[in-house]
């Protein structure tokens, strides 16, 4: 059985971020570009923000679906946008 901690988040591979960033500008398409390393951080910025306001309110239940803790997720949370 393995017992490595299973990751909340996974990376995102070039044809989903294109896929996420359909319709937006011609300038975020790419993964070479730095508007598109920003678009990506960015996101990763939001998302942990959003879970950081929602995560008071989480009951222990919605935790355990998705594998955490309270104290993973609150490290999770506080990780910087650049570590994926």
């Amino acid at each position: 059985m393995d017992t490595r901690p299973t990751r909340p988040f996974r990376r995102i591979d070039e044809k989903e971020l294109r896929r996420m960033m359909k319709g937006a500008p011609v300038r975020y398409i790419g993964l070479g570009t730095p508007m598109a390393l920003i678009a990506l951080w960015w996101n990763r910025i939001r998302e942990r923000r959003q879970m950081a306001r929602d995560l008071q309110t989480f009951p222990p239940e919605v935790l355990e679906d998705f594998n955490m803790t309270r104290e993973s997720a609150l490290k999770l949370v506080n990780k910087p946008f650049w570590r994926a």
